[in-house]
């Protein structure tokens, strides 16, 4: 999943990058390195990407760490969203959440 996958966008400018001692060649590597490639979602996929989006604070955790979303938070968001077809939408959001788990728990669920 695109946004699971770790970095982050450089938001330091370029002259503050160079106050701190770093010389050119080394700021345009590290902006080449966190560029962030272009992907296309599928419109019909498009409100459950934006429901799991508002939901990404609201996951539930155990020792061995992420389990899955809050399904009360998600039925909320379904809810506040207006979305018409709540279970087609949650049914496409857990192939969502079941990526994103496997990314950011080190695919130790499968």
């Amino acid at each position: 999943m695109h946004w699971c996958k770790g970095g982050g966008v450089f938001e330091e400018s370029t002259q503050e990058l160079l106050d701190q001692g770093l010389d050119p060649g080394e700021i345009n590597a590290r902006r080449k390195a966190e560029k962030v490639e272009d992907f296309e979602v599928w419109e019909e996929n498009w409100q459950a990407l934006e429901v799991f989006a508002q939901c990404q604070t609201q996951w539930r955790v155990s020792m061995s760490g992420l389990v899955g979303l809050d399904y009360t938070a998600v039925a909320w968001v379904l809810r506040l969203n207006q979305v018409e077809d709540e279970l087609l939408t949650l049914q496409k959001l857990q192939i969502v959440e079941a990526t994103a788990l496997k990314l950011m728990n080190g695919n130790r669920s499968e």
